[in-house]
Protein backbone atom coordinates (compact mmCIF):
# COMPACT_ATOMS: atom_id res chain seq x y z
CA UNK A 1 0.00 0.00 0.00
CA UNK A 2 3.00 2.51 1.07
CA UNK A 3 4.71 1.89 -2.37
CA UNK A 4 1.74 2.23 -4.24
CA UNK A 5 0.71 5.48 -2.78
CA UNK A 6 -2.67 4.31 -1.10
CA UNK A 7 -3.88 2.87 2.19
CA UNK A 8 -4.42 -0.29 3.24
CA UNK A 9 -8.18 -0.12 3.06
CA UNK A 10 -7.68 0.85 -0.19
CA UNK A 11 -5.55 -2.37 -1.17
CA UNK A 12 -8.20 -4.60 1.05
CA UNK A 13 -11.25 -3.16 -1.51
CA UNK A 14 -9.38 -3.40 -4.39
CA UNK A 15 -8.31 -7.08 -3.52
CA UNK A 16 -12.43 -7.66 -2.54
CA UNK A 17 -13.68 -6.77 -5.53
CA UNK A 18 -11.37 -8.94 -7.20
CA UNK A 19 -12.49 -11.81 -5.19
CA UNK A 20 -10.18 -12.77 -2.33
CA UNK A 21 -11.63 -12.18 0.51
CA UNK A 22 -9.97 -12.77 3.87
CA UNK A 23 -11.50 -15.41 6.05
CA UNK A 24 -10.03 -16.26 9.43
CA UNK A 25 -8.98 -19.40 10.70
CA UNK A 26 -11.02 -20.55 13.63
CA UNK A 27 -8.95 -23.77 14.30
CA UNK A 28 -8.02 -24.20 17.61
CA UNK A 29 -3.61 -24.69 17.46
CA UNK A 30 -4.63 -27.84 19.90
CA UNK A 31 -6.50 -28.77 17.67
CA UNK A 32 -5.66 -32.82 15.40
CA UNK A 33 -6.33 -32.22 12.14
CA UNK A 34 -6.53 -35.92 11.34
CA UNK A 35 -9.33 -36.09 14.14
CA UNK A 36 -10.74 -32.93 12.62
CA UNK A 37 -11.25 -34.73 9.15
CA UNK A 38 -12.47 -37.66 10.15
CA UNK A 39 -14.85 -36.25 12.32
CA UNK A 40 -16.57 -34.13 9.26
CA UNK A 41 -16.12 -36.90 6.90
CA UNK A 42 -18.22 -39.03 9.19
CA UNK A 43 -20.57 -36.05 9.34
CA UNK A 44 -20.52 -35.87 6.13
CA UNK A 45 -21.60 -39.87 5.35
CA UNK A 46 -24.47 -39.35 8.47
CA UNK A 47 -26.00 -36.33 7.43
CA UNK A 48 -27.62 -38.12 4.53
CA UNK A 49 -29.49 -40.80 6.38
CA UNK A 50 -29.75 -39.28 9.88
CA UNK A 51 -31.20 -35.54 11.40
CA UNK A 52 -28.19 -34.02 13.03
CA UNK A 53 -28.32 -32.77 16.25
CA UNK A 54 -26.01 -30.35 17.57
CA UNK A 55 -25.96 -29.63 21.49
CA UNK A 56 -24.08 -27.04 23.66
CA UNK A 57 -24.36 -24.95 26.78
CA UNK A 58 -23.35 -21.66 27.71
CA UNK A 59 -23.32 -19.78 31.02
CA UNK A 60 -24.16 -15.67 31.39
CA UNK A 61 -24.31 -13.67 34.14
CA UNK A 62 -27.67 -11.52 34.11
CA UNK A 63 -26.14 -8.42 35.61
CA UNK A 64 -22.76 -8.51 33.53
CA UNK A 65 -20.40 -5.70 34.67
CA UNK A 66 -19.34 -2.77 32.10
CA UNK A 67 -15.96 -3.12 31.36
CA UNK A 68 -15.95 0.67 29.50
CA UNK A 69 -16.87 3.95 31.38
CA UNK A 70 -16.91 7.49 30.67
CA UNK A 71 -15.58 10.05 32.91
CA UNK A 72 -14.56 13.70 33.19
CA UNK A 73 -11.32 14.54 30.97
CA UNK A 74 -8.32 13.62 32.99
CA UNK A 75 -10.15 11.56 35.86
CA UNK A 76 -10.21 8.00 35.94
CA UNK A 77 -13.79 5.87 35.80
CA UNK A 78 -13.72 3.66 38.12
CA UNK A 79 -16.49 0.72 39.37
CA UNK A 80 -16.83 -2.24 41.45
CA UNK A 81 -16.56 -5.91 40.20
CA UNK A 82 -17.47 -8.67 42.38
CA UNK A 83 -15.14 -11.47 41.56
CA UNK A 84 -16.60 -14.43 43.35
CA UNK A 85 -19.57 -14.61 41.06
CA UNK A 86 -20.02 -17.43 39.21
CA UNK A 87 -21.93 -17.92 35.83
CA UNK A 88 -25.19 -16.99 37.70
CA UNK A 89 -27.55 -18.78 34.68
CA UNK A 90 -26.30 -21.41 32.31
CA UNK A 91 -28.59 -22.01 28.79
CA UNK A 92 -28.10 -25.62 27.59
CA UNK A 93 -29.53 -26.07 23.43
CA UNK A 94 -30.03 -28.42 20.74
CA UNK A 95 -29.70 -27.03 17.09
CA UNK A 96 -31.63 -29.16 14.65
CA UNK A 97 -31.28 -28.44 10.32
CA UNK A 98 -30.46 -25.03 11.95
CA UNK A 99 -33.22 -24.42 14.07
CA UNK A 100 -33.65 -24.37 17.73
CA UNK A 101 -34.89 -27.87 18.87
CA UNK A 102 -34.80 -26.73 22.69
CA UNK A 103 -33.42 -24.75 25.13
CA UNK A 104 -33.35 -24.67 28.73
CA UNK A 105 -32.21 -22.35 31.26
CA UNK A 106 -30.35 -23.01 34.53
CA UNK A 107 -29.68 -20.95 37.88
CA UNK A 108 -27.48 -23.45 38.28
CA UNK A 109 -24.29 -24.75 37.32
CA UNK A 110 -24.38 -27.49 34.53
CA UNK A 111 -22.93 -30.61 36.62
CA UNK A 112 -23.62 -34.45 34.63
CA UNK A 113 -27.16 -34.70 36.98
CA UNK A 114 -28.12 -31.37 35.28
CA UNK A 115 -27.12 -32.51 32.21
CA UNK A 116 -28.37 -35.75 32.26
CA UNK A 117 -31.85 -34.67 33.42
CA UNK A 118 -32.21 -32.32 30.84
CA UNK A 119 -31.24 -34.95 28.34
CA UNK A 120 -33.77 -37.21 29.36
CA UNK A 121 -36.55 -34.86 30.49
CA UNK A 122 -36.52 -32.44 27.97
CA UNK A 123 -34.49 -33.24 24.70
CA UNK A 124 -35.15 -36.94 23.91
CA UNK A 125 -38.64 -36.53 24.44
CA UNK A 126 -39.05 -33.87 21.33
CA UNK A 127 -36.78 -36.32 19.04
CA UNK A 128 -39.60 -38.17 16.65
CA UNK A 129 -36.86 -40.40 14.99
CA UNK A 130 -33.73 -41.91 15.45
CA UNK A 131 -30.94 -39.08 15.65
CA UNK A 132 -26.97 -38.31 16.14
CA UNK A 133 -26.90 -36.42 19.01
CA UNK A 134 -23.31 -34.45 18.83
CA UNK A 135 -21.62 -32.40 22.03
CA UNK A 136 -17.88 -31.33 23.05
CA UNK A 137 -15.80 -33.08 26.08
CA UNK A 138 -16.80 -31.21 28.29
CA UNK A 139 -16.43 -33.03 31.46
CA UNK A 140 -20.58 -33.57 32.21
CA UNK A 141 -21.05 -35.27 29.15
CA UNK A 142 -19.00 -37.73 29.63
CA UNK A 143 -21.32 -39.35 32.53
CA UNK A 144 -21.83 -43.40 32.42
CA UNK A 145 -25.68 -42.78 32.84
CA UNK A 146 -26.07 -40.40 29.69
CA UNK A 147 -24.70 -42.98 26.55
CA UNK A 148 -26.83 -45.40 27.77
CA UNK A 149 -30.19 -42.83 28.12
CA UNK A 150 -29.36 -41.78 24.37
CA UNK A 151 -28.80 -45.38 23.31
CA UNK A 152 -31.59 -47.15 25.09
CA UNK A 153 -33.89 -43.88 23.23
CA UNK A 154 -32.49 -45.32 19.86
CA UNK A 155 -30.05 -42.62 19.41
CA UNK A 156 -26.23 -42.51 18.26
CA UNK A 157 -24.03 -40.37 20.17
CA UNK A 158 -20.93 -38.44 18.60
CA UNK A 159 -18.32 -36.63 20.25
CA UNK A 160 -16.52 -33.59 18.48
CA UNK A 161 -12.93 -33.55 18.45
CA UNK A 162 -10.71 -32.01 21.09
CA UNK A 163 -10.15 -28.35 20.79
CA UNK A 164 -12.50 -28.04 18.06
CA UNK A 165 -15.54 -26.02 18.83
CA UNK A 166 -15.69 -24.50 15.22
CA UNK A 167 -16.99 -28.18 14.26
CA UNK A 168 -20.40 -27.39 16.52
CA UNK A 169 -23.36 -25.46 14.79
CA UNK A 170 -24.66 -24.61 17.90
CA UNK A 171 -22.96 -21.65 20.22
CA UNK A 172 -23.76 -19.24 22.25
CA UNK A 173 -25.40 -17.25 20.02
CA UNK A 174 -27.77 -19.47 19.17
CA UNK A 175 -28.84 -20.30 22.87
CA UNK A 176 -28.14 -16.65 24.05
CA UNK A 177 -29.82 -14.98 21.44
CA UNK A 178 -32.41 -17.87 20.52
CA UNK A 179 -31.88 -18.13 16.97
CA UNK A 180 -29.55 -17.67 13.71
CA UNK A 181 -27.96 -14.10 13.09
Amino acid sequence: AERLGVSTHAVFNALHKAGNHVKKDLTHPKSDARQREQFTNLIEDLEPELPLIYIDESGFQSDDTRFHSYSYKGTRAEGTFNWQVKNSCNAVGALIKNKLLTVSLFNCSITIEVFEGWVEHDLLPKLKEKSVLIMDNAAFHKGKRLKKLIEEAGHYLVWLPKYSPDLNLIDERYIVQGGLK
